[in-house]
């Protein structure tokens, strides 16, 4: 109502009632006006004409009075600029464009205000009228900032913007913020202080002012906020104070004489989270809390102690931040910013002298002239991201012997501004009083205006020429309409779509919609409406179309369906019963094909809403139409039944039942039921089980609703045309009960399925073992929150209070349904319907649960078990836990000691030699004793961790392997004789060292791997225990295995030192040679054709040199000879050793120059010592 007062104020709806009421007066009275017998309005088109003459000139006569106030507001202008010509030139350019760009803003913002109106809480209501604020503050003080951040709403940002010229960054000028509770004016900090060019900044001020008081003469402003940043105040000297000081009191005395009324001031500190412990003190606020005002208001009363009471308010203010104080500090962990928010509340009280002699400055009495009307102080915080003001206080922190804290970064919340503009100073828009003097003026004004009796004939006249002009284009849009219905037509080819139809029928049913009989506009009456003669004819035709253009394509599209779905009999089933519907009357079901046609549609026009849309109205319109019946394609709906005949009912009603519970939006996972959490634990946590399968599915969709299924499958087969298509009830719960079998084996399938995809996530190694071990046996257990959530969906007799009210709703309530569950719902109500005609209503849900269900819960008794508590109280899962978390702080222990590896080692070693029972053992115990999955999930975490033992253990070995073993050998043995075929040799001494009993290598092989390995027979290999080995290399093995045969050879009976004894028997040498002698390290053995006796030979000898040499008949000699310790080996290596019958004995052939001797070489040793194989052999891996 106050909306509709202030627009019949406005000059312009006045005159423009006059305008209408003269008109009407001349459209009804100027036909009975007669000169000298002339009626000159008596013809309808004079007094037209007449009538848009006299509208032409209102028009034009405001244009003319907006061009006036246009040249008046350039006069205001010139006025503003005439004031600074006494100034310098520069200064007055820099004036005169200050006060244009004033002045252009000043004249946008009204214009913007006379046009834009809000919803407000008495309804619509004008921005010019909204209370007016001006925000003054020295520059970079923080205004825009707090505005930015106030948490009010500007409905008309679209136009200014949150930042209406240049931002936070600064405000050149003076920027507008229209809010839905007042008008915010924020000016320029330098017009403030006066202080960058004085000259410019006055005049600007100055012609500010003005403009405010021409446009708003009643009341100009209703309050000043003060933006004063706590940051000037602390670090201000006192010089700067006192300008700054002077040229605030300057600014609130202009305004309260220039105005001509007495303002209220509302004193804002800026930057309050510049204090050091602002921020980590106001942490916990919620964004409601951050909203409250933190200040005090004081009563109009008190005025004249205004410095008085803000010590006061400022020690309450203290008081409460400390009353609050030790609840803050016992919350907080840190420590240093335990220490920031102990020191807020005395950086506080450091800052509070500067503001106290601000205050008192400003708002000193003076008796020269008025106080400003201080109406409360208040503490404010914008987003700022700067160095906090405690390095800005150290001097007076060490005064009070307070330690200076660190800085450090504050967040970009903003506090206590939003409640102190709505609820403080937007409350108190009515505290300044209006211009009494100018309301009596305007009022006598407004009581002169024009007769109000002239509304209604304005009105009247302008009502009767609209019509006119409306019916006019009605009909010529209906013709239009038509044109491009013919047009579409035409363009239609033979076996078109659906879709092809929008550019046809749309046109036709838009002209349906021209008209609207049962409610005839205002604009198009009168007498003129021609909606009753036309409407029901295009009503006609668009239905006709409809028909013999719609519906053909919808007949081709369910013979499509048919044809390309032969093998889904669900969906055959579906699309046929839908098609014979459009041919026999008596079956046709309409709610039926709308839900078929909008489930094709949606799945061929995917993203098309609006084409859908469009399609579905004319199915519904041909559905309303009454429209002949289809010709069927007998022959395809014969082979439809025959594929559909040879599929039982149940399945057919079982795939129904899955067709419309199943959806993506219906699925769950372990993961979506239990949290993220599960995820982390195992893999495949997020495999889908559709809802249906759950218990909660089961209770509220399939057993209230499969039964209407049945049912309805079983009324639906006339579909088949079957002989037997009268079922009994008894034949339809038979049925039931197949479908039931055929729901609950599926139930079993998905979660036996998603128990067998969980697997626990492989532990990488020790550390990450203990935190998954961690998660495992929290409180939030995975393995019980799975296993109670399997309890839950399979102890099917068990129903809840909230199951059983849900299904009560199913079967009840359908109807409820219907908006929440789309087609679905749409689907139930349809069954619903279909029930209480066959009357099965109350026959919907079976009371007994039947096999299957018994079935579900004997599948999963073993699993279910785990988690009921036993006799003693605790529950097989109770056991797991306890032991897993055994084994936690196990595993734990190893990562905290000193050397993971060592104790990981020993850990290893003692149970691998039959050391105490651990919990290993324990957990290896429980395993036996639980069913899948629990077993699984038990030896994954038991092998995985073993594992990773057995893995640290083998890492601890070869670091030592390398460091005491490898890295000898490599130094000395390494490509040197006999272990490589090289010139260089190994030492004797290095020999010793490294094979000896006792020596590097069998030192490091008895106490580290021994007890990791089996050498008692055969071929060496390693212990396993629960699965797992040492994880040491067969290449590794077979390493120590032959330094072990290399010690039997050359170590005998535990010498410190190699050593070989063997004897060497002469068994056959060539005719034609008189003598052979080999020289063994000095060691020379002579046969000449005599008794072969063998001769005992020793290894190693002095003389460091081998040979063999043959002697013929004649004298000729001929020779092979090697120098070195290993001299007789590398002899030995040129010619060929043969076993012979006996494993110690073997046979040599020496052979040079046609010359032979063979010798039977004795050995100490099964093992032959002189097989390059067994020296060679041996080659030290660099990991084991």
């Amino acid at each position: 109502m106050k909306g509709f007062i202030n627009v019949i104020k406005q000059k312009w709806f006045i005159s423009l009632v006059g305008v209408i009421a003269l008109s009407i007066l001349i459209w009804f009275v100027g036909p009975l006006f007669a000169i000298a017998d002339k009626k000159p309005l008596a013809s309808e088109v004079v007094r037209l004409f007449s009538i848009m003459a006299l509208m032409l000139l209102w028009g034009l006569n405001n244009l003319r009075m907006s061009m006036k106030a246009k040249k008046q507001n350039a006069q205001l202008i010139e006025g503003l600029q005439q004031d600074q010509l006494a100034q310098q030139s520069a200064d007055a350019q820099e004036s005169e464009e200050e006060i244009a760009l004033l002045n252009d803003r000043f004249t946008e913002a009204m214009d913007l205000l006379r046009q834009s109106s809000m919803q407000g809480k008495s309804g619509k209501q004008f921005l010019y009228e909204l209370p007016w604020y001006i925000i003054i503050g020295p520059p970079g003080c923080g205004k825009t900032t707090a505005l930015v951040n106030s948490g009010l709403e500007f409905p008309l940002q679209e136009k200014f913007g949150r930042e209406a010229i240049h931002g936070v960054g600064g405000t050149r000028h003076c920027d507008w913020w229209f809010t839905n509770e007042s008008v915010l004016i924020d000016t320029a900090g330098r017009y403030t202080t006066q202080d960058s060019h004085a000259s410019v900044d006055a005049a600007a001020w100055t012609g500010f002012l003005g403009l405010l008081k021409k446009n708003r003469p009643r009341r100009p402003i209703n309050g000043v906020i003060l933006a004063i940043s706590l940051q000037d105040i602390a670090l201000q000297t006192e010089a700067e104070m006192n300008a700054h000081v002077k040229a605030i009191r300057a600014r609130l005395q202009e305004l309260n004489e220039r105005l001509g009324m007495r303002i209220p001031v509302y004193l804002m500190f800026t930057k309050c989270d510049l204090i050091e412990g602002f921020n980590e003190y106001f942490e916990d606020l919620g964004r409601e809390e951050r909203a409250q005002v933190w200040g005090n208001t004081f009563e109009d009363s008190d005025q004249l102690n205004v410095v008085e009471l803000f010590d006061q308010g400022f020690d309450e203010l203290l008081n409460r931040l400390n009353e609050q104080l030790l609840g803050k500090v016992h919350q907080e962990r840190d420590v240093n910013r335990r220490g920031r928010i102990l020191s807020f509340s005395q950086q506080l009280l450091l800052i509070k002298p500067q503001v106290h002699t601000f205050i008192e400055k400003v708002f000193a009495p003076s008796r020269f002239h008025h106080r400003p009307y201080l109406r409360g102080f208040y503490f404010t915080s914008g987003t700022q991201n700067v160095t906090s003001i405690d390095r800005m206080v150290d001097s007076y922190a060490n005064q009070m012997g307070v330690a200076p804290q660190p800085t450090h970064q504050t967040t970009g919340r903003s506090y206590f501004i939003t409640r102190l503009l709505r609820g403080v100073i937007f409350a108190e828009s009515g505290l300044v009083s209006n211009d009494r003097k100018y309301e009596t003026g305007r009022l006598w004004v407004q009581r002169g205006s024009y007769a109000a009796a002239l509304i209604t004939a304005g009105l009247g006249a302008f009502a009767w020429s609209t019509s006119f002009t409306w019916n006019q284009l009605s009909i010529g849009s209906i013709e239009d309409y038509v044109k491009s219905f013919i047009s579409g037509k035409e363009e239609l080819r033979p076996g078109y779509r659906e879709i092809d139809t929008i550019p046809v029928l749309d046109p036709l049913r838009d002209a349906t919609q021209v008209y609207d009989q049962d409610k005839v506009p205002l604009t198009g009456g009168l007498g003129l409406y021609q909606g009753r003669k036309i409407q029901p004819k295009a009503t006609r035709a668009y239905f006709d179309q409809v028909e013999e253009v719609f519906l053909p394509a919808l007949k081709r599209r369910l013979e499509e369906q048919l044809k390309d779905n032969m093998s889904d009999v669900d969906f055959l089933h579906a699309a046929l019963k839908a098609y014979i519907m459009l041919a026999v009357p008596k079956r046709l079901d309409e709610d039926y094909v709308r839900d078929w046609m909008q489930f094709d549609w949606e799945n061929q026009l995917r993203g098309e809403a609006k084409l859908q849309s469009k399609l579905n109205t004319y199915l519904d319109d041909l559905l309303n139409s009454g429209f002949k019946p289809i010709k069927l394609d007998e022959n395809l709906v014969k082979q439809a039944r025959i594929v559909l005949r040879q599929v039982p009912l149940p399945q057919q009603a079982y795939a129904r039942i899955k067709q419309e519970f199943i959806r993506p939006d219906t699925m769950r996972s372990f993961t979506s039921e239990l949290g993220q959490e599960i995820g982390y634990v195992f893999l495949n946590a997020d495999y889908k089980i559709p809802k249906l399968y759950t218990k909660n599915g089961f209770y509220t969709q399939f057993k209230p609703e499969s039964y209407k299924y049945v049912a309805e499958i079983a009324r639906d087969n006339w579909v088949l045309a079957t002989a037997s298509s009268d079922f009994s009830e008894a034949d339809i719960k038979m049925f039931h009960d197949e479908v039931q079998d055929l729901y609950f084996q599926d139930y079993i399938k998905h979660w036996n399925t998603s128990l067998n995809e969980l697997k626990v996530r492989p532990f990488s190694d020790i550390r990450q073992a203990t935190d998954q071990l961690g998660k495992i046996t929290a409180g939030f257990s995975p393995f019980r929150e799975v296993l109670k959530d399997v309890e839950k969906n399979t102890m099917m007799s068990i129903i809840t209070l909230e199951n059983l009210e849900k299904a009560n709703e199913v079967r009840k309530a359908a109807g409820v349904r219907s908006g929440q569950l789309g087609r679905l719902s749409r689907r139930a109500e349809r069954l619903n319907r279909a029930a209480d005609k066959a009357g099965l209503k109350d026959k919907a849900k079976p009371e007994s649960l039947g096999p299957g269900a018994n079935k579900v819960e004997r599948q999963f008794r073993e699993v279910n078990q785990v988690i009921l508590a036993t006799g003693r109280g605790q529950s097989q899962m109770d056991q797991i836990i306890e032991a897993l978390n055994g084994l936690r702080s196990y595993l734990s222990s190893i990562v905290n000691s000193g050397d993971p590896g060592e104790s990981a080692y020993n850990a290893a070693k003692q149970k691998i030699t039959g050391g105490r029972g651990d919990y290993f053992t324990t957990l290896k115990a429980l395993s036996g004793t639980t069913p899948q999955p629990v077993r699984r999930w038990i030896l994954d975490v038991t092998n995985g961790s073993w594992g990773l033992m057995m893995g640290q253990a083998s890492d601890y070995l070869n670091q030592i392997y390398r460091a005491n073993v490898f890295s000898f050998y490599k130094q000395a043995l390494a490509g040197r004789y006999p272990i490589a075929n090289a010139r260089a040799e190994v030492k004797l001494r290095d020999f010793a060292e490294y094979f000896k009993p006792g020596g590097i290598e069998a030192r490091f092989f008895d106490e580290y791997i021994k007890p990791f390995a089996n050498t008692n027979r055969g071929s060496w290999r390693l212990r396993t225990v629960d699965g797992q080995s040492l994880g040491i290399s067969s290449r590794a093995l077979r390493m120590f295995e032959t330094g072990a045969k290399i010690r039997r050879v050359f170590f005998q009976d535990g010498a410190a030192t190699p050593q070989l004894n063997f004897s060497m028997k002469p068994v056959y040498l060539d005719a034609n040679v008189a003598r052979v002698e080999v020289d063994i390290d000095g060691q020379k053995l002579v046969y000449r054709h005599g008794p072969r006796v063998p001769q005992k030979v020793s290894w190693p000898q002095e003389a460091g040199e081998s040979s063999i040499l043959f002697e013929d008949l004649n004298g000729v000699r001929v020779a092979f000879r090697e120098q070195g310790i290993w001299s007789f080996f590398r002899v030995m290596d040129n010619f060929r050793v043969v076993n012979s019958g006996r494993a110690e004995r073997f046979r040599v052939e020496f052979k040079l120059d046609n010359r032979r001797a063979d010798y039977e070489l004795s050995a100490n040793s099964v093992i032959n010592p002189f097989n390059r194989s067994l020296l060679r052999g041996y080659n030290a891996v660099g990991r084991l």
